[in-house]
């Protein structure tokens, strides 16, 4: 976050993409605040990518049930986007509660700050259709790549949500893949 708002701040066009953050990592009532003030100073510039995580051991050393990170990105997300979006913030969960919460600055982008989704597998499609504006798969074939878009789109129209609305980001690897990309 610091490293985007003096980017932000020194120039007038670019636009901040984090390529993911790993919610459980963070409080997500500080980082709400944190990437608004961002949006703010910007004047709009910001995009969320937001993962689960997958190495185990960074869970273990931050004592976060690794098990739980599925639960605890969706509900992080769904806390995040009430306190951008209400004038009163409420929310009532598992691992962040609040009420009466007095949550300024809001993002400048309406309803706020985009969140695409980080990863691959079914978990991440399902957020990507329930609570994301975009998706950034972690692996695929150009095959699965198509595969799983047409799914997230037919999905999101099931659910009454406009599919040409969501934004869809790929990554192309150059010459082989390395262990950690294999394990991935």
């Amino acid at each position: 976050l610091v490293l985007a708002a003096h980017l932000l701040s020194a120039t007038t066009n670019l636009r901040v993409f984090f390529n993911v953050l790993v919610i459980p990592y963070h409080n997500p009532i500080l980082l709400a605040k944190g990437l608004a003030t961002l949006d703010v100073i910007s004047g709009g510039r910001v995009t969320c990518g937001v993962g689960a995580g997958w190495m185990k051991g960074e869970f273990k050393q931050l004592g976060i049930p690794y098990e739980e990170r599925g639960a605890i990105t969706d509900e992080y997300c769904r806390a995040m986007k009430e306190l951008w979006t209400s004038e009163a913030p409420t929310f009532q969960g598992k691992y962040v509660s609040f009420s009466n919460l007095s949550f300024y600055p809001k993002p400048v982008q309406k309803p706020h700050i985009p969140l695409w989704i980080g990863g691959s597998g079914p978990r991440p499609l399902r957020r990507v259709v329930e609570l994301g504006d975009g998706w950034t798969p972690m692996v695929g074939t150009l095959e699965e790549l198509q595969r799983d878009i047409a799914w997230i789109r037919q999905q999101a129209e099931a659910a009454g949500r406009d599919p040409s609305k969501l934004d869809f980001a790929s990554s192309l690897t150059i010459g082989g893949m390395d262990d950690v990309a294999r394990r991935a």
